[in-house]
């Protein structure tokens, strides 16, 4: 009777202690567990969003370009169509046409001129938005990743935490098998969540692979596109023009944003580790711009030295493109320059200035786009009104104008609008 007494006052004792037990469990591990998880959920959705956002917005700007890409081929066509006409008549090779049917081939050749480089420097914008698109993926999948693995750093962290708070409670429950949470307790002491991820990594992980940067390939540069050899260097000439404005100025904003990294490095008080990632990304995105302007204007002056029978010049980036054909045809050029390869690029380069426009003519053609400088961003500010732009640390801005209430009037990502003075730093 003592032994059944005994067992089951020992019954009672095991189930208070139990109870006990989960009680503990279910306040300070359940309940805190799903917390935590709620927290980290908050933490990567919209990180997350943005990543499908960026993902969304590139794929419509490739679309874009594309359309763009076969629409200046197609002009390209109908004006060497033209023109032939045109100077057939003229030459009256075919049948003698008069003075009215001479004048009306003579406007529709001029037409498709002009549609002809509107429709080009369409595709070269396109491409550019694509390129920034591309670039601004990257960097959201790039800060998701980052998010992914500090999030799982703190899981494991967290899951850690609750192995030693689980092995503590077993030790006041069951003193006999104090040697098993022991050892419990132990193993989990020993659990290191950076070892973990980058084991995980190790096993599970993909090489970065280098990024695919797709250049502009125009009507002009395919030899095996009929063109008048004298109108083909016409057009090459005009486009190398263009494009070495457009690398002046993409030169000079990261020569003003590295000046910003520099003081961000050389005074890291001066802001948090946030906005020296940003002012980081920054400087790496302007030197892909950089190199997918300077790639597609090398292809162009190497269209331009077969024309003038001349030497293929030197470049930097030559190895590093790959040209391809697409269903329709159409050239598709790629840059892929590999991971650890240092191809940054500055006015002061030899290649920069070979047949470019001199500093004067960039800057009378940056004016000339109603810009009368530029200026960088110091401090988030989120636009609360529709005249308002959004900025971020580390935007560079083009500025129209400035007023006198200590707000300015600028442009950032094909939008205008105006912004505190006092968040900027001009360059």
């Amino acid at each position: 009777m003592l032994i059944e007494c005994l067992k089951h006052q020992m019954s009672l004792v095991l189930i208070l202690t139990f109870r006990n037990l989960a009680g503990r469990l279910n306040d300070d591990a359940v309940k805190e567990l799903k917390i935590f998880i709620d927290n980290q959920t908050k933490t990567r959705k919209p990180v997350e969003q943005q990543v499908e956002k960026s993902m969304k917005l590139y794929s419509d700007k490739r679309t874009d370009e594309q359309k763009a890409k076969k629409n200046s081929h197609l002009k390209a066509r109908d004006n060497e169509s033209s023109i032939e006409q045109y100077e057939e008549a003229k030459s009256g090779k075919k049948k003698a046409n008069s003075e009215k049917e001479l004048s009306k081939l003579e406007t529709k050749c001029k037409k498709a001129a002009s549609s002809i480089e509107k429709a080009d420097r369409d595709y070269k914008d396109l491409n550019l938005k694509a390129e920034r698109g591309r670039i601004e993926l990257a960097s959201a999948i790039r800060r998701f990743s980052q998010i992914c693995e500090t999030t799982e750093c703190e899981r494991v962290q967290h899951i850690k935490e609750l192995f030693i708070k689980y092995s503590e409670m077993l030790e006041g429950v069951i003193p006999q098998m104090q040697q098993s949470y022991q050892n419990v307790k132990d193993e989990s002491s020993r659990i290191e969540p950076s070892e973990d991820i980058n084991s995980v990594a190790d096993q599970r992980g993909t090489e970065r692979e280098a990024a695919e940067q797709l250049l502009t390939d125009y009507f002009e540069e395919d030899f095996q596109n009929m063109i008048a050899a004298d109108r083909r260097k016409q057009r090459l000439e005009e486009k190398v023009k263009n494009l070495s404005v457009d690398l002046k100025r993409e030169i000079k904003a990261r020569e003003g944003i590295e000046h910003l990294f520099n003081v961000y490095e050389s005074t890291p008080n001066y802001t948090n580790e946030e906005g020296q990632m940003n002012v980081a990304d920054q400087l790496a995105a302007a030197d892909e711009v950089i190199n997918s302007i300077d790639g597609s204007l090398y292809k162009l002056q190497h269209a331009l030295a077969q024309v003038n029978r001349q030497e293929a010049p030197n470049h930097r980036l030559s190895s590093y493109i790959q040209i391809s054909k697409d269903k329709q045809g159409l050239a598709v050029s790629v840059l892929k320059i590999p991971l650890g390869e240092v191809t940054k690029m500055t006015r002061a380069d030899s290649n920069v200035d070979q047949g470019y426009p001199s500093d004067d003519e960039f800057e009378e053609d940056y004016t000339s786009s109603g810009y009368i400088g530029q200026c960088i961003a110091q401090y988030h500010y989120d636009g609360t009104q529709s005249d308002e732009l959004t900025i971020r640390e580390g935007d560079v801005i083009n500025l129209s104008e400035k007023q006198d209430d200590d707000w300015w009037l600028g442009e950032l990502n094909g939008r205008t609008g105006i912004f505190p003075a006092t968040y900027v730093q001009e360059m």
